[in-house]
Parts: C-alpha cells; structure tokens; sequence
C-alpha cells in the first residue's frame, strides 16, 4: 500500500510528495534503512512494536459487533481496540499549524507514520468485524477463534492477514524493490486507480471501515461457508 501511495505521488502529485519526504526524514534515522523512506514509514509502527515498544499494539482493530443468530447485547468499549480513534488523532496531529515553543517535527514524523500504517490495516476485514453466535457467544476475538483449513491456514483472521498467502516474503530492511515493485504494477495495472474514483473520493475512514466489514460478513464468513457452525469446526 505504502508503495502504491509513493508512486502515485510521484507521478501526480510532486509537491505532495515532497512534503510527505519532509514530514518523514527526522525519524528516517531510527529506521531499519532509509534507503525507502515510505516502506520503512509504513513499517516503522509495527518494528517498533517487534522491538518492545508494545503500547500501540492493541490499536489495529475496529470493534463492530455481528450478532450471527444471537440476540443483540451491549459489547464493552475497549478503547485500546480503537483504530478510528488512532488513525483521527494521528492524522490531527500531522494536520495541526498552530505555534509553539515546541519543535513539532518530531510528533508529525512519528504521526504520519501511524496513518501510513493503520489505514492499511483497516482496509483487513477482519480488523473490523467482531462475530457474536451460539459457538462464539463472546465473539470470535476478531476471527482468531474461527478455526479454517484452507491454504494451510488454521483461523479466518491469519487467512485474510496474509492475504490468502499471495504476499511473498521479502527479507527487511529491503536490498531492492524489485520483486515489490513487480507486485504493485501488477496490482495498478489490474486495478487502474481510474476505476476507484468513487472510493477515492471518499475520506470518511468510518466508511472505510464499514466496507471492510462488509466484506468479512459477505465474504469471510457467508462466502467460506463460515456463517454457520462450521466456523468452529
């Protein structure tokens, strides 16, 4: 996502691009390798996380409650599990002009970040979904407990976290991007950004999440057959 982000940039939008490039370079240094400044972006959040800084690791889902053939019931806030909340108040924190005696390079390199990589988290269905039925009366802990033996994978959540094993394994801090590269112009070839104009148009990231849901109850669940009990088989 970070490199489709990059070359998209590069070619429409320059003066975006530069600034992007601003935002980002007083934290490059802390970085596995600054050689691809918006992948090490978008991967910084989560080798921080590898590294100890576990504060943060908790704010990748969005809690949206399916009761699947269950009565309804109040589901507990749990505002760790707040990835709108993450993505808006990082997002306000690399928007914000106001003065200060404070240096704010530091807060708008690390923010940017942050919305570089959980936007491309909320686009994972099952980050936004949580399953509530007769086998899963507590939920499904977003689709971990919902066993699968598909592609050698043994829940829905890592199925779908790895994108049903198509991404291939690439050895960080990168050599190249060549093998990536490849990927992202199959993908922008295949799906032109011309035919997204409607998707792109909307900012709203609630949408986005609402969507990503959507494809988990459509999809995940109803299209694998996990809709039913199967799911826990």
């Amino acid at each position: 996502i970070a490199r489709i982000a990059e070359k998209d940039l590069q070619d429409n939008y320059s003066k975006s691009y530069d600034k992007v490039l601003e935002m980002l370079e007083p934290l490059n240094k802390l970085t596995l390798a600054g050689k691809y400044p918006f992948i090490d972006a978008a991967l910084f959040i989560k080798q921080s996380e590898e590294a100890g800084f576990g504060l943060t690791n908790q704010w990748g889902y969005e809690i949206t409650p399916w009761f699947d053939g269950v009565p309804e019931k109040t589901v507990e806030e749990h505002p760790k599990y707040d990835l709108l909340g993450e993505i808006g108040n990082s997002q306000a924190t690399v928007d914000v002009s106001a003065s200060s005696r404070i240096d704010s390079t530091f807060g708008k390199s690390y923010s940017l970040r942050e919305v570089l990589y959980r936007v491309g988290l909320i686009h994972q269905p099952m980050r936004n979904i949580l399953r509530f039925s007769s086998s899963h009366p507590d939920g499904d802990n977003f689709g971990k407990d919902a066993k699968v033996n598909i592609a050698g994978y043994k829940n829905l959540f890592d199925l779908f976290e790895d994108a049903f094993g198509q991404y291939q394994n690439l050895n960080y801090p990168l050599s190249s991007t060549t093998r990536l590269d490849s990927y992202v112009d199959s993908i922008m070839t295949e799906f032109p950004k011309s035919d997204f104009s409607s998707e792109i148009n909307d900012d709203t990231k609630s949408n986005w999440s609402k969507k990503s849901y959507q494809i988990a109850q459509d999809f995940a669940y109803t299209a694998l057959n996990l809709s039913s009990e199967q799911a826990n088989d």
